[in-house]
């Protein structure tokens, strides 16, 4: 009886069988030939934490460019941000300093240090810098209730992997705690240097040259950034300093978006002067939202009776009438119960007003303008 042999599994001739290398046996893991392109079991390579990410660090920072540069000190700050929009710290202090480091220190709860059984009793503070998916965000056990930036455990590990020294400054439990580390290693085991009746984490880093071609930091760059983040959430006070040229900067915003809407509209003409305001929660999930139309777009700062305007305006509108349509964002800032149904008309006529400014001739845009302007102002 003859059989045939199955399409994924093809045979080879008694005169192939003897041409391989006796290391090519079934089971032994290497395919291939003599010429270097042999791949097998050997071949497959199993890249643990800190050597994976100074492998690829792409993976976890974008780029070596400015871009990543850059982002080593957004990871660390979004740690200080997440204590701060918590209730647990309320300063953030960036420093670059004289040999081109940067330090982020915050006044929140300082990294725990104690020892964690699980992981041979290292330090808590040894396992967040050199583990990834190490952290107190995978559940809301550890007191981050909102606002959470990083939930995979990743960020400062990868600051640590791809800095060339970096240093640990902890404030807790009535004592400062130090730890250093090289290119993501420990350098220096966990120290109790003195008492302190304060509490929070400082992290400085010197970004490795081995990884990026340039590692000098723009105080610009940080600068736009740590604004945003100051804007974005409220009362917290962001500093920014650079040794190297004197620069500073102090942010802090108790009307938060608010005031970031007027920031962006600062150059432009509003076309109403409040900014509206809507905030509300639901299933924990906390929703703010502000926002300010400006006459003008893009270069041009256009009439409202012009169709451009007008189809740009449209869905600004119908958003907000969305939003006033919600049954859990209906609150003003302050407690005030937002009017929903006088809101949502008088924005309805506007929207309908501007979208009847594209089908009328020029003549009849003026006045049709002027009425949806009105509607607006009077929110």
């Amino acid at each position: 009886m003859e059989t045939m042999n199955s399409p994924e599994e093809p045979t080879q001739s008694p005169q192939e069988q003897a041409s391989l290398p006796a290391s090519a046996a079934p089971g032994s893991g290497v395919r291939g030939s003599a010429d270097g392109s042999d791949y097998g079991a050997e071949q497959i390579r199993a890249l643990k934490g800190i050597e994976g990410i100074r492998t690829r660090p792409a993976m976890y920072i974008g780029d070596t460019g400015p871009r990543g540069l850059h982002h080593l000190v957004y990871e660390v700050v979004d740690n200080s941000i997440d204590e701060a929009s918590n209730g647990f710290a309320r300063q953030i202090v960036v420093r670059i300093n004289a040999d081109g480091s940067v330090s982020v220190a915050d006044d929140g709860r300082g990294i725990p240090v104690g020892p964690m059984p699980d992981m041979e009793n290292r330090s808590a503070l040894e396992v967040v810098l050199t583990e990834i998916h190490a952290g107190a965000k995978f559940d809301r056990q550890g007191g981050y209730k909102t606002g959470t930036g990083g939930l995979h455990g990743v960020g400062i590990t990868a600051v640590n992997a791809l800095s060339e020294w970096l240093e640990a400054e902890i404030r807790r439990e009535g004592a400062v705690w130090t730890m250093e580390f090289a290119r993501g290693t420990v350098a220096e085991p966990l120290k109790k240097l003195g008492v302190s009746d304060r509490t929070g984490t400082k992290i400085t880093f010197q970004p490795d040259p081995r990884i990026f071609p340039d590692t000098k930091f723009h105080y610009d760059t940080l600068q736009k950034r740590l604004q945003e983040l100051a804007f974005l959430n409220k009362g917290v006070r962001i500093q920014l300093f650079d040794e190297r040229t004197g620069a500073k900067d102090d942010f802090c915003y108790e009307d938060g978006l608010i005031e970031f809407v007027k920031h962006l509209n600062r150059t432009t003409t509003p076309l109403f002067p409040q900014v509206i305001h809507v905030q509300g929660t639901q299933d924990q999930t906390e929703v703010e939202v502000a926002l300010q139309r400006a006459a003008g777009v893009g270069n041009v700062n256009g009439n409202i009776a012009q169709p451009h305007v007008a189809q740009t305006e449209a869905p600004h509108v119908e958003i907000v009438v969305e939003l006033a349509d919600h049954p859990h964002l209906g609150r003003w800032r302050g407690g005030r119960v937002l009017e929903l149904y006088r809101v949502r008309q008088r924005l309805a006529r506007g929207n309908k007003l501007l979208r009847a400014l594209t089908e009328r001739p020029l003549q009849d845009r003026l006045p049709l303008a002027s009425l949806a302007g009105q509607e607006l102002r009077q929110l």
